[in-house]
């Protein structure tokens, strides 16, 4: 009998799965002990049923995560007795069927019973089925096993508040509002491919975003990839994404965080969300035929592709081998090949990075003595790009069959430039920063006639133009960067050049042009000084910027547009710099009173040069020029001053218009910024004491030391014993009117 239903239960496998119907699996037998359990599979229903009490069904599965749920069902009755009795053991345990790791009794009014067991991730157990009453007997049940389902643990809104994920374990969550965030921590100990599963109750048709899922690495500000979620989506995952592949994202160990968000189609959603782990190989090989576009390989971020242009399937020759990949959001991108050392120093591969219609914006060449070389890192938009590498017709067949590595390394960013941004009416908006820290754009000039154009609005202040080079290696390429401002009278047809610096990087160096500028638009054009396709390179280009009145602005080069310096101050100063060797910086100033005037210069040491303990080079040095605005062909005053000393002339001046104009000699022009200080003195006398400690309260609030010099001078001069005598004097004039009042 027992033969006869062995036979029924195969054949009826059989045909259910020959249906295509695998909900349901067939237990093949009643194991009589845990040695011939039969094997349950994961998320699979397995049926059976038992012909008298005290006997055991056994069944066996793999820990699927470290939390693992068996679900036990049967039709549900009236009797409220025991019916079955369930328990689960390590395979320790299973042989004496004693320390079960959990024990559940299912009633007969139980229609489902679920039982939570911890598990060690990829360990065997071991599940018994004993029915504990005869009303069981010949009764049908399913049991099933799978991964537990956690649940978030509110407060998660921060990253320091994290929900902690168990790998291959989903967990439920929802977001309660459409400003609720869930953040999630997952830790690993060994590099591997991360990829993240979200599963939500789908809604047919509706594409719009229900959760927005994002990587971050341990900062939890660094991004490492995101993907979206749409309503009528039952499952995404990252790996659904063409720029990550099918295992995910290859991560180095450590902690990183998952943030959930509502994406703003629905509020209260919920959604369950899963971790999952694959390791990851040394590298990926090349499937032939890949000699074209439409053949190409996938080749994925950071994972070396293990090619060669050997003799075909067809014993024709391979002269080329093609390699894709997709980014969805701007990247950096960098290719690099390897190869065995050969003694010939002639042409091996040649490397061409290629975009979607197949025309070249990077190309290198390796020799034959060639270990390692890599073309300039790229600044590319989302889309499918190419990597052609095919044998130089010189280099016969390549030492026959000659094994090379080729891998590239996509750094995603923010702050990308936008093309086609080549002239003022499509210019990039680009961010301003703070005085101590730059926005940068990240950019790329992809052709010989490519131009940058970005643009920035500003209230009065100071503007530090940061240039870097993205390039892992020597680029020789000169770029030449320019901050434009148009005329408000010819629109965006007249402009003018205000300022621009040329720039030759090698490996992560940068520079920085400052200059001060009024409030307005002004622009920065990024193009070739040279160029050399072989070594262009992709550059970030931002803007550090301080908002205050007391800076030069350019253009103050003649007397029409000399700055003003503010009125109502006895002691004044501007932060300029001459920036080339034309540049002349002017400032004017009006008295209405006969006063005594006296102008300092100054540069002060800057932090990295205190530091170093630089002294006062001479090469740098300006030239100070004062003069009356009714005759600007004669000054009143010139001087010159070197670095971080003062220059210090007066003169007194009758009251008009004055203009003080600032020159640089001797490389000054190199972006080392001078101060002007102007000081106003009229002469108190002994009897205008008050004066003297306005003055003097003036000078303390200002808190610039260099100003107490005329009043120290004056001090100085004054003959005390008749200062004394005259306050004798009047002082007893005033007691003798009092004496005749009374």
């Amino acid at each position: 009998m027992k033969t006869g239903k062995r036979f029924l239960s195969l054949l009826l496998a059989v045909i259910i799965a020959v249906s295509g119907i695998c909900a349901v699996n067939i237990a093949i037998a009643s194991a009589a002990d845990y040695t011939s359990a039969s094997t349950l599979l994961s998320g699979i229903a397995t049926t059976g049923s038992l012909t008298e009490t005290g006997v055991k069904n056994w069944y066996r599965f793999t820990a699927p995560a470290s939390s693992t749920e068996i679900t036990f069902t049967h039709d549900a009755k009236s009797d409220t007795g025991a019916y079955f009795r369930v328990q689960v053991f390590t395979e320790a345990n299973a042989a004496a069927a004693t320390s079960p790791n959990a024990r559940e009794d299912s009633l007969g009014t139980d229609g489902t019973k679920t039982i939570s067991v911890n598990t060690t991730q990829g360990s065997s157990y071991y599940v018994s089925v004993e029915a504990t009453s005869t009303n069981a007997v010949n009764l049908s049940y399913t049991v099933k096993y799978s991964a537990a389902v956690n649940q978030e643990k509110e407060s998660n809104d921060t990253t320091a508040s994290a929900t902690n994920l168990t790998i291959g374990a989903a967990t439920k969550g929802v977001c309660s509002s459409n400003t609720d965030v869930d953040y999630y921590a997952v830790t690993l100990s060994e590099s591997l491919y991360l990829d993240v599963k979200l599963a939500h109750t789908a809604v047919p048709n509706v594409t719009s975003k229900y959760f927005i899922v994002t990587i971050f690495a341990s900062d939890g500000t660094t991004r490492v990839e995101s993907f979206e979620s749409l309503g009528k989506q039952a499952t995404s995952s990252l790996s659904d994404l063409d720029s990550v592949g099918e295992y995910g994202v290859p991560l180095a160990p450590g902690k990183y965080f998952i943030k959930v968000e509502d994406g703003g189609a629905v509020s209260g959603a919920e959604y369950q969300i899963t971790a999952i782990t694959t390791p990851i190989p040394d590298h990926d090989d090349e499937v032939e035929n890949n000699n074209t576009q439409s053949t190409a390989n996938a080749i994925r971020s950071g994972m070396p592709m293990l090619a060669a242009l050997n003799q075909t399937k067809e014993g024709t020759k391979d002269t080329d081998d093609f390699f894709k990949f997709t980014i969805d959001t701007p990247a950096i991108v960098g290719v690099t090949l390897s190869h065995a050392v050969k003694s010939s120093s002639g042409v091996y591969y040649r490397v061409e990075l290629l975009n979607t219609a197949g025309e070249q914006i990077d190309s290198f060449k390796s020799l034959g003595n060639d270990s390692t070389v890599a073309g300039s890192k790229k600044f590319v938009s989302v889309g499918t790009y190419y990597i052609h590498v095919y044998r130089d017709p010189s280099a016969g067949d390549i030492d026959s069959i000659l094994t090379y590595s080729l891998n590239v390394e996509i750094a995603k960013v923010s702050g990308a430039e936008e093309e086609a941004n080549d002239d003022f009416t499509s210019a990039n908006a680009i961010r301003c920063g703070t005085a101590t820290e730059s926005t940068y754009y990240h950019a790329s000039l992809q052709t010989a006639e490519d131009k940058d154009y970005f643009k920035f609005t500003i209230n009065r202040g100071y503007v530090y133009v940061n240039f870097f080079s993205e390039d892992g290696g020597e680029c020789n390429t000169v770029y030449q960067a320019t901050i434009y401002v148009l005329s408000e009278n010819a629109g965006l047809v007249e402009h003018y050049k205000i300022f621009d610096f040329d720039v030759t990087y090698v490996d992560g160096q940068f520079k920085s042009g400052c200059i001060g500028l009024d409030s307005g638009t002004y622009y920065i054009v990024v193009d070739h000084k040279s160029y050399d396709a072989t070594k262009q390179g992709a550059y970030g280009v931002g803007i550090q910027y301080t908002e205050y009145n007391g800076y030069e602005t350019e253009l103050n080069n003649t007397a029409a547009t000399a700055d003003n310096f503010e009125k109502g101050e006895s002691m004044l100063y501007i932060n300029a710099s001459c920036f080339d060797t034309s540049d002349n910086d002017w400032f004017k100033f009006k008295t209405e009173k006969k006063i005594k005037f006296t102008v300092n210069c100054r540069r002060e040491y800057t932090n990295a040069e205190k530091v170093a303990g630089v002294k006062d080079p001479s090469e740098y040095k300006w030239n100070v020029e004062v003069y009356n605005a009714a005759d600007l062909s004669k000054h009143i005053i010139s001087s010159s001053f070197t670095s971080y000393k003062d220059m210090s002339e007066t003169e007194t001046l009758e009251p008009g218009t004055y203009y003080v104009r600032v020159t640089g000699v001797s490389s000054a022009f190199s972006n080392k910024n001078y101060f002007v200080f102007l000081t106003f003195e009229q002469d108190p006398g002994p009897m205008n004491i008050i004066t003297i400690i306005i003055n003097l309260v003036k000078t303390i609030r200002n808190l610039d030391w260099s100003a107490w010099k005329p009043f120290l001078d004056w001090l100085k001069n004054i003959d005390w014993v008749a200062s004394v005598k005259i306050w004798y004097n009047a002082i007893k004039r005033v007691i003798e009117f009092i004496k005749i009042i009374r």
